[in-house]
């Protein structure tokens, strides 16, 4: 159940990032489901977010719908960025932009290899707010 994960994470990370507003945006109702790993997906969302509580200034925006494609997630935020040189490159395990940040330098890599798991993508890009905009898209099952 997708929301219901979102809205639970999103609980985690107000209390680990308490000057930052995480803001979930879908038309789906709460008890859409998903047929995926629950862990999966807890994990998916944490490392999404984590990296968005980490890089924004503020704000991030959840984007969560179903698609042609499948199921589409979107963490939108408004902090650096990503130039398109270092999308690949934070996908690698153990790779960090910033050793000024704290942290491992896992979670894409974790998020990367859940999509390997389950058929998905990711796609690193620019926000609205000139920040990052990382979109996952798990394609319906077979």
């Amino acid at each position: 159940m997708p929301i219901e994960i979102a809205n639970n994470v999103i609980s985690v990370m107000e209390k680990i990032f308490p000057d930052k507003s995480f803001r979930i945006n879908t038309s789906l109702p709460n008890n859409f489901s998903w047929p995926m790993e629950r862990q999966d997906l807890s994990e998916l969302f944490g490392n999404l977010l984590e990296n968005g509580g980490k890089w924004s200034q503020a704000e991030i925006d959840v984007s969560i719908s179903q698609t042609d494609s499948g199921l589409t997630i979107e963490v939108a935020d408004d902090g650096p960025g990503i130039t398109p040189e270092a999308a690949s490159k934070v996908m690698d395990r153990g790779s960090r932009l910033d050793e000024t940040v704290s942290g491992f330098g896992l979670g894409l890599s974790i998020v990367s290899e859940i999509l390997e798991d389950n058929f998905g993508r990711m796609n690193i890009g620019p926000s609205e707010t000139g920040g990052a905009r990382i979109t996952v898209v798990l394609p319906f099952p077979e």
